[in-house]
């Protein structure tokens, strides 16, 4: 796995967030104020860590919990806990688990945060390999550090850290190829084509980050299903725009995002089938006025049949043929994407470096996000 998108995602409760605006003049049981939590959160390990080497893909359980103590706002509010892996106690370089989205009342004291080993693994792969120049992990154990990241539902500001957990691992990379999901909704006018991909982040967790104009609404469905409207995954309710909720794909209504024109990641985990919209903090981002795919194959210039075309708010689709195995990166101007990777082994990623990226001769279908680096390369056949 080449990285794990650093999205951040807000699961639904039954319970409503009191207002939080940081302008407040007075700090009242109405109009409250969000103020930085002072200190550091305490993180609990999974019993028995001290002692054990957590084989990520291969042990038995498939999950580890851990217990977290609760930040104070200095009002109630309901507050979303993520979980972030580093392999430095400093956190320098991080991963937010995308399939890590809990929330509890800040009335609870000792929240429990529950994640997938399998996602943990594809986390501490993607950071090895970045910081390795694309080397993958040998099977020996390695230390890696997991902390709680913890906000006000929602507020996407005002974050709590807890103190870091160091675990004993062994991290293993696997080839393999995600499955692909096709957005219909707003953005295409409900159309069947195919130039709206959902991101993959690992083989079961799936995101799109753009302005959600117009309607704001969508279904998706898997590439051998394409223009099925019964196989569409979806809401059971129509119309829905809850900040999370279930998946279904039978008889699916159109997921609505929760504030129109906004931007927002919508992240669907299709093994636990469930959805999640997280708004972004900076609602003014970088508009490209057009983007290229260059490399060996266009003298590293841009346009012509590198040309990209901006299919939604931020994300960019073309088919482009690329003659001979080479090197490429994404640019726009003097800004450029790449990384240590390779498209031959893996077809998505996001492209955080600097480096150039390998790629075997070939016709790709390309998808490309500006905000969120990520990439992925479907080959035509």
């Amino acid at each position: 796995m080449k990285n794990i998108f650093k999205s951040l995602l807000v699961p639904a409760m039954a319970l409503a967030v009191a207002p939080f605006l940081a302008s407040c003049e007075t700090d009242t049981d109405d109009n409250p104020t969000l103020r930085e939590p002072a200190g550091n959160l305490t993180l609990t390990a999974p019993a028995g860590a001290e002692t054990t080497t957590y084989d990520l893909l291969n042990d038995t359980e498939a999950n580890l919990t851990v217990t977290s103590t609760a930040p104070d706002y200095g009002f109630p509010a309901l507050i979303l806990y993520q979980l972030q892996v580093s392999l430095t106690e400093d956190f320098a370089t991080s991963r937010t688990l995308g399939g890590v989205n809990q929330t509890y009342s800040s009335n609870n004291a000792k929240p429990e945060i529950s994640f997938a080993k399998r996602e943990l693994n594809d986390s501490i792969v993607s950071l090895y390999m970045a910081a390795n120049g694309g080397e993958k992990p040998t099977l020996d154990p390695m230390k890696a550090y997991i902390r709680v990241q913890a906000s006000v539902s929602a507020s996407n500001t005002a974050y709590a850290y807890s103190t870091p957990v160091a675990l004993n691992v062994i991290a293993q990379w696997v080839e393999t190829t995600p499955s692909l999901f096709y957005i219909v909704g707003a953005m295409n006018g409900w159309g069947t084509t195919t130039d709206h991909l959902l991101y993959p982040t690992s083989t079961t967790v799936y995101s799109y980050t753009t302005q959600w104009t117009g309607d704001g609404n969508l279904k998706f469905w898997l590439d051998t299903q394409v223009g099925n409207w019964d196989a569409c995954y979806g809401t059971q309710t129509d119309g829905d725009n809850s900040d999370s909720g279930s998946l279904v794909n039978s008889g699916a209504g159109a997921i609505v995002v929760p504030e129109k024109e906004a931007y927002y990641t919508f992240t669907a985990d299709i093994d636990n089938m469930t959805y999640t919209w997280t708004k972004l903090d900076n609602q003014k981002q970088v508009r490209y006025s057009s983007l290229t795919l260059t490399g060996d194959f266009l003298n590293w210039g841009e346009g012509g049949a590198g040309a990209l075309k901006e299919t939604a708010p931020n994300n960019w689709y073309a088919q482009i043929t690329i003659p001979s195995d080479g090197q490429i990166k994404f640019r726009s101007g003097d800004k450029w994407w790449g990384g240590p990777y390779d498209i031959g082994k893996t077809n998505y990623g996001v492209a955080d470096g600097g480096d150039n990226m390998k790629i075997p001769a070939g016709t790709y279908d390309v998808f490309f996000n500006d905000i969120t680096s990520q990439y992925v390369f479907v080959t035509v056949e």
